[in-house]
């Protein structure tokens, strides 16, 4: 005899809990399976899939826009070709690490591990913009 195998009660509204439902309701006697089986459905169809949280790059843009910079002085203020920074705000590029750690530090950003808690990207109290760069950021 092989020894036994635990497994966790499958999770809320995964696959496997749909699944492990089925099988349920496959067990039941006919005249009581398509009720259940329409609660299964009902039930599925108020779940809505969860958002993705937004990536490294949205949340950049999202906070030059929030700042009210332009592509032209975001660019400025990280000391990087205009027409990257364009391209990266219009959506048509990414970044590279070089250049969004020089982003971040014109930003006063600091990039750390997300949860759901805690975003991707925010404001670092302790990081002061770059000398020379007064007067780009708005309300200096």
């Amino acid at each position: 005899m092989g020894s036994p195998v635990c497994r966790q009660a499958p999770r809320p509204g995964s696959l496997t809990a749909a699944v492990a439902r089925i099988g349920a309701i496959l067990d039941t006697r006919p005249p009581e399976r398509l009720g259940a089986f329409q609660e299964l459905l009902d039930d599925m169809a108020k779940k809505k899939p969860a958002a993705a949280p937004p990536t490294v790059s949205e949340t950049i843009r999202a906070e030059i826009t929030r700042r009210g910079l332009t592509a032209y002085a975001a660019a400025q203020l990280a000391g990087v070709d205009t027409s990257v920074m364009s391209r990266f705000m219009a959506g048509e590029r990414g970044l590279s690490m070089r250049t969004l750690d020089r982003v971040c530090v014109a930003l006063a950003l600091t990039l750390r591990p997300a949860s759901e808690d805690n975003p991707a990207i925010r404001p670092d109290p302790a990081r002061k913009p770059l000398p020379g760069q007064r007067g780009l950021l708005p309300n200096e």
